[in-house]
This record gives structure tokens, C-alpha cells and sequence, in this order.
């Protein structure tokens, strides 16, 4: 219908457009008055300048759903993840501190889990483009140290070859790769 495609547009995401053309129309009076409350209460929290805050959400269903299958999400997979989960406690907070202004929302949000313990250590050891921090562990900045020092060393040592009189004349060029 031209009314659940004209709500889909105006959602956030790909999931919730989705949601939103699925969504059936209520069978009976009190069930729309009761969305039609919600709708006021989102509407009165605009009104107010204080907008529902639906930043940092993104679409995770196919990551989640790899992970709970067991599969492995690398770094950058699991940005979205922390950031969604640190949106939606986000989301909770704004909605439940005003509780007395938008009771059923904040009914809504109440019981969304809020996982700091969960987002908090990915964000924190992640960085930009889905490389794991070198702080992420006490190892593994010893660990990218070392490689980057014996790096340096072959280096050295190559060069130190390519200079070297006797093998010279084997060679084609004098550079390396």
C-alpha cells in the first residue's frame, strides 16, 4: 500500500523499511489509538528538541546471525555490532530518563539490555578500517614491535648482499622486493 511504502521511506534502515511494508493494519480501534499514543509521544519528544536518538544503528541481522551460527566476524564486522549495541543503550537511557513524558516508549525501551561489557572493549580495541589496536593486548604490540624490528633487519641484510662485490655479478638488478 501506497501508506506503508510512504513509512518505509522514512525509515533508518533497510531492515526497518522492510518491517515497516510488512507491517498489517490493526483489526481493531483500541490497537491504533494505542500506536497513535506512540506516534504523540515521539512527536511530543521532537516538539521538545529532544528527538528519539537513532544514530550508531545499523543493520547487523546477517553478522548476527553468521556469529550465532558460529561463524568468525573480523574487525570491521564487529564495529557495527558495538556500535549498534551502544546506540540502542543510547536509545534505552534517552527513553526511560523520560519516562513520565513518554511512558509507553519508555515501556518499550525498558527492557533492551544495554552490554557496555560487550561494545565498550570492541570499540576501545578496534581501530578505524577493522585493524585490531596494537593496545588490544599486552602481546600483540610486543608482538607487531617485533615483527616491524626483524622487517627492518632483513632489509639490512639484503642490502647488505646486494652491496656485497662478490655477489654483484649474479645479479640483474639492484634492487629487491
Amino acid at each position: 500500500s501506497q501508506l506503508l511504502e510512504a513509512l518505509a521511506s522514512r525509515c533508518h534502515t533497510a531492515r526497518g523499511a522492510e518491517a515497516a511494508r510488512a507491517l498489517p493494519f490493526f483489526e481493531h480501534p483500541d490497537q491504533a489509538r494505542g500506536r497513535l499514543a506512540e506516534i504523540g509521544e515521539a512527536r511530543l519528544l521532537w516538539q521538545l528538541g529532544e528527538p528519539i536518538p537513532f544514530g550508531g544503528i545499523h543493520d547487523v541481522e546477517t553478522l548476527c546471525a553468521r556469529a550465532e551460527k558460529g561463524g568468525d566476524l573480523v574487525g570491521a564486522e564487529l564495529v557495527p555490532v558495538a556500535e549498534t549495541i551502544a546506540g540502542a543503550a543510547r536509545l534505552r537511557r534517552h527513553l526511560v530518563a523520560r519516562a513520565t513524558q513518554v511512558p509507553r516508549l519508555a515501556a518499550q525501551a525498558e527492557p533492551l539490555a544495554e552490554l557496555p561489557h560487550v561494545s565498550g572493549p570492541i570499540l576501545d580495541s578496534i581501530e578505524e578500517g577493522g585493524r585490531l589496536a596494537d593496545h588490544a593486548s599486552n602481546e600483540l604490540g610486543q608482538l607487531r614491535r617485533r615483527v616491524a624490528s626483524l622487517h627492518e633487519e632483513l632489509g639490512r641484510k639484503v642490502r647488505t648482499l646486494l652491496d656485497d662485490p662478490a655477489i654483484e655479478p649474479y645479479l640483474q638488478d639492484h634492487f629487491y622486493t
